[in-house]
């Protein structure tokens, strides 16, 4: 295995780690407010509440909020 990899664990949740690196990677993307500002037009266009609070709670983590 190169760098980076590991065997799968018995037991182990494939998407909860996929999902864990997903969260990663788009926090690190909202830290560009280019982007952030995207992402949150995107939320409110969909006219969906739940997605437009999910969506501003990512950006203000990205921003460092918790």
């Amino acid at each position: 295995m190169g760098c980076g990899e590991h065997a799968d664990l018995p037991g182990e949740d494939k998407t909860v780690r996929n999902g864990t690196a997903y969260q990663r990677d788009l926090i690190e993307a909202l830290k560009d407010p280019q982007k952030a500002e995207v992402y949150l037009n995107a939320a409110i266009a969909a006219g969906d509440k739940q997605a437009f609070l999910l969506a501003l709670k990512n950006v203000a983590e990205a921003h460092g909020g918790e």
